[in-house]
């Protein structure tokens, strides 16, 4: 399934979409481009250019003034509301929160989230990978009902970048992109957060890191890209059980994993 590719115009430093054969190259843009429009819209508030609103523009204008797709402006906006930035209310608007003026707010992070206030200790991989499974199952049934077309182009992207990922470190970006995409659908920053907190307990956790090695390899990399593809079709038809479910049988499949992959040695950093 190939995704839909917008073309980008050279504003607030980005660039436009490199043509195909480049993708590997406009896909590491594509997930840094959030990044740089957070950390735009960030240096725009403390300016005090919407200090006379108190909110800022919509999603539709801030795409077309930064000459990207509602997606990006989406994680940017996601990223910015996790850090206390903004709060987003429906059918009212994206309202600026005080703590944005504080300097101590950040969003250079490598993946936009703050993990330094989440514990360590007593991480119990099979007890994660546990709830994990019920949120990601429970965001995958509501997204199948509220998704829009530029959700589903989101997607559908995510999955075909993890789908020509080309080496071991792209994996588990990529992977927690495609899910992050799927959160984002719900259009629920709650179901965003939460969904940000488990992947980053995941990221902690030796024998996880593990699990994303051997998920990579020859044994079970075909049978997670079908595990995905067949979610996203349950989504794309908006049935919510069968996302549900494709979602779990994933889930099921990582268990079987994370069972062969806690007798490799753990792989520290």
């Amino acid at each position: 399934m190939n995704p839909r590719v917008a073309s980008r115009h050279s504003r607030e430093g980005l660039t436009d979409a490199e043509p195909a054969g480049t993708e590997e190259t406009w896909s590491e843009k594509d997930l840094r481009a959030y990044q740089v429009i957070g950390k735009s819209l960030l240096e725009r508030i403390r300016s005090g250019e919407f200090r006379s609103s108190g909110k800022l523009p919509t999603e539709r204008d801030l795409a077309e003034i930064y000459g990207v797709g509602r997606a990006v402006i989406r994680d940017a906006l996601v990223m910015l509301e996790v850090k206390g930035a903004v709060q987003s209310r429906q059918g009212s608007g994206i309202y600026i929160m005080p703590q944005a003026y504080a300097h101590g707010v950040n969003v250079e992070a490598s993946d936009g989230f703050s993990t330094s206030d989440l514990a360590v200790a007593q991480l119990n991989p099979q007890h994660l990978i546990d709830a994990h499974q019920w949120l990601d199952c429970q965001i995958a049934r509501i997204t199948a009902t509220r998704h829009s077309e530029d959700d589903m182009a989101s997607m559908e992207k995510a999955l075909q970048m993890l789908v020509n990922t080309s080496a071991d470190e792209e994996y588990e970006p990529r992977n927690h992109q495609f899910h992050r995409q799927i959160a984002q659908a719900t259009h629920n920053y709650e179901f965003v957060f939460m969904s940000e907190q488990a992947w980053q307990r995941r990221q902690q956790s030796p024998a996880l890191r593990n699990l994303s090695v051997l998920l990579y390899g020859d044994r079970f990399r075909s049978v997670v890209f079908a595990d995905h593809q067949r979610t996203l079709d349950f989504l794309h038809r908006g049935d919510g059980d069968g996302a549900f479910y494709s979602m779990w049988h994933h889930y099921e499949n990582l268990k079987t994993a994370l069972t062969l992959s806690e007798s490799l040695p753990a792989i520290q950093g």
